[in-house]
């Protein structure tokens, strides 16, 4: 089995990469890291986001063995990857990919700019203020420096970053929309790019797609947080608790604890002002999707 991953996610956030690492993750020719679909190689991040004390790629540092070590659980006969939204926005990684990948697809799941940045700031409203702010200009104008809420929706800033070190054909762009609308329809395209069986329907074909959700326990999600982090540091653990059954009950834990929020926002004034911010990414999402 090589060692080299045949692809990665890289969202974008807030576009249904959840759902297309759930689909991938059950498809039995494809393995992704069972414990975190996130595996943060090429990016940069902060250690402690809370002090956000240092931002480093802090996991390149590790070398790519380490990054390989990640999928040493797939069988023989199953091609590997993960999914990290922060790559598509991360400028050095593009080229640190294609330093030790040259070959490697790429999925990308895109959606209208204006939904996903009202999604964005819903998803931070309910988990950093408890849901008590009211999602509109003002939250807007206080906080979108510190969390990007228009500038992650500049899809055509970051992915031309990729597609002038990548060959085109290496990219599979996923619709939102179609996501919501014709999963089935999706899945096999996903299934069919990476070469596996795309007659294969995932159990989770029809789950609910990028809902805004929150912590309901705070202490359940500190101590699930806890043994995600351990999973992490001890990847064999993910065998034994697989055999004993307990990824399931760690999932069902993980959704019992979160509560969702309505990602539908009436503000007009909001969403005025959005779609004229991201006029271009319109035009440059229709000529994306409508290539060759």
């Amino acid at each position: 089995m090589s060692n080299s991953p045949a692809f990665i996610g890289l969202g974008a956030m807030r576009c249904g990469s959840t759902w297309i690492a759930r689909i991938l993750e059950e498809h039995p020719d494809i393995y992704i890291p069972t414990a975190f679909k996130e595996v943060h190689f090429f990016d940069t991040f902060y250690q402690n986001p809370k002090v956000r004390d240092e931002r480093r790629r802090w996991n390149y540092e590790k070398g790519i063995a380490w990054y390989e070590s990640m999928f040493g659980e797939a069988r023989s006969q199953q091609i590997f990857g993960e999914i990290t939204p922060n790559y598509l926005y991360d400028e050095q990684a593009p080229h640190l990919i294609k330093q030790h990948y040259p070959n490697i697809k790429f999925i990308v799941s895109l959606r209208d700019p204006v939904q996903r940045a009202i999604s964005h700031m819903n998803y931070v409203n309910l988990n950093q203020m408890g849901a008590q702010e009211q999602v509109g200009m003002e939250f807007l104008n206080r906080f979108n420096d510190s969390y990007g809420f228009t500038e992650f929706s500049k899809y055509s800033k970051y992915l031309n970053r990729y597609f002038e070190v990548f060959d085109r054909s290496q990219f599979l762009i996923i619709s939102y929309n179609e996501m919501e609308t014709k999963p089935l329809e999706v899945s096999k395209r996903i299934y069919a790019f990476l070469d596996v069986d795309d007659v294969f329907e995932p159990p989770s074909l029809n789950q609910k797609i990028n809902t805004s959700s929150g912590k309901k326990f705070r202490i359940l999600f500190a101590f699930l947080r806890k043994l995600r982090k351990a999973l992490k540091r001890h990847r064999y653990l993910v065998n034994v608790l697989k055999k004993m059954g307990l990824v399931a009950v760690y999932r069902h834990l993980t959704h019992m604890n979160t509560h969702s929020l309505s990602e539908r926002n009436e503000d007009h004034d909001l969403k005025e002002f959005l779609k004229n911010e991201f006029e271009e990414e319109r035009i440059f999402l229709n000529d994306l999707f409508s290539y060759g």
